[in-house]
């Protein structure tokens, strides 16, 4: 009869804390230094899913070739560090503004923006980039894949770019700075 309780009390206290989790989502703080990089592969279910969450540029570490940024994509399963010949969803990067030329009582002001992240064929698909902001915002993004194609959504914009594969992942990455992921989910598409 005590086991019982035990496993019973144990079961009362770990279940609320299991839900709690599974309503706030992970976070995620991807912080690396000058020139090197992180990278999270997660798996996902089977059927159309989607991978939400918020994202917020923190920090920037400074580095001659580098420049810092985070990206979030669906790609098909490799092996860590090696990169897909295809994969889809967007990057946030953040550089001195005194590299892009802009002028800053600020001697550290940072300008930051969003880019689609698409890859083809081991080809990087480029788009323009959009979202150039000097504050830090917090960012929400939704990526949503339905066997043929990712649908991206954050800084108010949105695209739709062609994926297919029977084997997806969703991997972070980040690169020479700090940048936070919080309410992370990945969950069944709606």
């Amino acid at each position: 009869m005590m086991i019982f309780r035990y496993f019973l009390g144990l079961a009362l206290v770990v279940a609320p804390a299991v839900a709690n989790a599974q309503t706030k989502g992970i976070t995620y703080d991807c912080d690396t230094a000058p020139g090197h990089f992180s990278e999270l592969a997660l798996p996902v279910p089977s059927g159309p899913v989607t991978v939400s969450g918020k994202l917020k540029l923190l920090n920037i570490a400074k580095d001659p070739k580098w420049a810092p940024t985070a990206r979030i994509h669906f790609t098909t399963s490799t092996a860590p560090g090696q990169s897909s010949d295809r994969q889809a969803g967007f990057q946030l990067m953040g550089v001195p503004a005194n590299k892009v030329g802009l002028k800053s009582d600020n001697k550290n002001a940072v300008v930051q923006f969003l880019q689609w992240d698409e890859f083809r064929d081991n080809s990087e698909v480029k788009h323009p980039p959009f979202g150039l902001t000097a504050d830090a915002p917090v960012y929400d993004f939704s990526l949503t894949f339905d066997g043929q194609a990712v649908l991206a959504k954050i800084g108010g914009q949105e695209t739709r770019i062609a994926f297919a594969t029977s084997d997806p992942v969703v991997r972070i990455i980040c690169s020479t700075g700090d940048f936070l992921f919080t309410d992370l989910r990945i969950s069944p598409a709606k």
